[in-house]
């Protein structure tokens, strides 16, 4: 889902890594998979030469956060989310640049993928503007613990607000209200190291049926 709608897809989790390759194998029912999934060819570029990620790991985790429910399998097999901030740099463009321009740099858009890129633009710069207004009256913000896993959009506006304004002390915050490590779990590549990375073909090729926003689960 997220190599179809993202330019740059990392793979953070050694044991999907290992499924995904060993699924390749089957080219047939690998490319009917495709095909079925996405309407298009989902490629895979293993990284030869992990290096860190931070930054790419902390969009992809926001991003993830606003399509799917984040269950303590979700956690086991990515290891630990919002643990990084996003960069300055990307924050500002969301936050000042218009949606044609985002579309462009940040997301792969086709007819089906449209409405569910444009939600997500919206989503950032929305969550951008709350931080804003937050700051204005609570200078470390104002956010309630999650106790449970599930729905986490609220961790995400958390995550944008100390990256913006709390950069290079993000995680000293974010960590009184985040799920840090929950259970000890880990994921075989730590979150600032990636495995690989997915692509699809830049045509459609296809109907791939598009998953409903808010519907997708882990």
């Amino acid at each position: 889902m997220l190599s179809n709608i993202l330019k740059t897809t990392p793979m953070f989790s050694q044991e999907v890594d290992e499924v995904w390759h060993t699924m390749i194998l089957f080219t047939q029912k690998y490319q009917t998979f495709s095909d079925r999934f996405l309407g298009q060819m989902l490629h895979h570029t293993p990284n030869t030469n992990p290096k860190p990620a931070p930054h790419e790991r902390a969009f992809y985790d926001w991003t993830f956060s606003q399509l799917f429910k984040i269950t303590k399998y979700s956690w086991k097999t990515w290891g630990s989310f919002f643990t990084h901030p996003i960069e300055i740099q990307l924050l500002k463009e969301f936050r000042e640049s218009p949606s044609e321009t985002l579309k462009e740099k940040y997301f792969r858009v086709n007819q089906d993928n449209k409405e569910l890129i444009e939600y997500l633009i919206s989503q950032m710069k929305k969550q951008l503007s709350e931080a804003e207004a937050m700051y204005q009256i609570h200078k470390k913000g104002k956010f309630t613990r999650l106790q449970t896993y599930g729905e986490m959009t609220s961790l995400s506006l958390v995550m944008i607000f100390f990256s913006f304004y709390y950069f290079d002390e993000y995680w000293n915050h974010v960590k009184l209200y985040a799920f840090a490590n929950p259970g000890n779990y880990t994921s075989g590549c730590t979150t600032a190291v990636f495995c690989g990375t997915a692509s699809t073909d830049h045509h459609h090729s296809g109907d791939g049926g598009r998953p409903s926003l808010r519907l997708l689960r882990l």
